[in-house]
């Protein structure tokens, strides 16, 4: 499949299927010394066939800042699709402004092409609203595992998943975040099951159809209770400490960012609905 994905409503393995091959793994790769370092940063999914969306964390968070120079890999395993083969896209030597665009208000990055891929598949853009309770999904390279047999990197650990479910809430509020220090107010998706490491930039679609809502933030936890526990008398704890704890209970929501927050960027390369 190449172009612009379907939107026709089917079965949701169906529409994970064809997003599949607009979903990639971020791979940084880092000279260091005589040695080059590959390092799983997040997921990111193709708009165009010339221009790649993922995070501003996932690229430049405060704990992991972006070289110029350093190169990426965005990886794609299709092993297990249709007797597909992985497809990787090597972005050597990379520059901020050049290869690189970093919003950080929107926790937005985008890599751009200098020419279109060929054969790329990409995804449809859905910048309107999203009720809550709106059925979605979610897709990315979540707890990412690098292989390296006979010194050589493999890419085999990379997994493909997804979830699904709905949208439990819909606000505008600052993103807040360590990693960007930013406190820009954007559009929220909030859902009530847990994204994971690897999962930040991966898309959040519509179920039915495929249409790309929002891209994945982070998470959000708040106590909403804390009480007095004792840890129970089968565990054995080491001498002189004690049993005694506080036992904070969270609840937890995983948050995305619609699309819109990315719509006047994405213009500026050229790409529409």
């Amino acid at each position: 499949m190449k172009g612009k994905l379907s939107t026709k409503t089917r079965h949701f393995e169906q529409v994970c299927g064809d997003l599949k091959q607009t979903v990639f793994s971020v791979v940084r790769h880092r000279a260091e010394g005589q040695e080059t370092r590959a390092l799983p940063l997040g997921s990111g999914f193709f708009v165009s066939s010339k221009v790649f969306l993922t995070c501003y964390h996932v690229i430049n968070g405060k704990s992991n800042l972006h070289q110029d120079g350093d190169a990426y890999h965005l990886v794609n395993n299709l092993s297990d699709y249709k007797g597909g083969k992985g497809v990787i896209h090597a972005i050597v030597n990379t520059t901020l402004g050049k290869e690189i665009h970093l919003f950080k208000d929107a926790d937005l990055a985008l890599f751009t092409f200098s020419t279109p891929i060929a054969d790329q598949a990409y995804v449809n853009l859905d910048y309107g609203s999203v009720q809550q309770g709106a059925d979605i999904g979610v897709a990315g390279y979540p707890l990412p595992n690098l292989v390296v047999v006979n010194q050589q990197l493999r890419y085999d650990g990379l997994l493909y998943r997804v979830a699904r479910g709905t949208v439990t809430a819909t606000y505008d509020a600052p993103l807040d975040a360590p990693e960007i220090q930013s406190t820009a107010v954007v559009p929220m998706l909030e859902v009530n099951f847990l994204f994971v490491p690897g999962n930040s930039g991966g898309p959040i679609f519509r179920a039915t159809n495929g249409f790309v809502v929002g891209y994945v933030h982070g998470f959000r936890a708040q106590t909403i209770m804390q009480r007095h526990a004792q840890a129970v008398q089968q565990v054995a704890l080491p001498q002189g400490m004690s049993r005694d704890y506080v036992e904070n209970i969270h609840a937890v929501y995983s948050v995305g960012i619609k699309m819109e927050s990315a719509k006047v960027a994405l213009q500026g390369f050229g790409v529409s609905l």
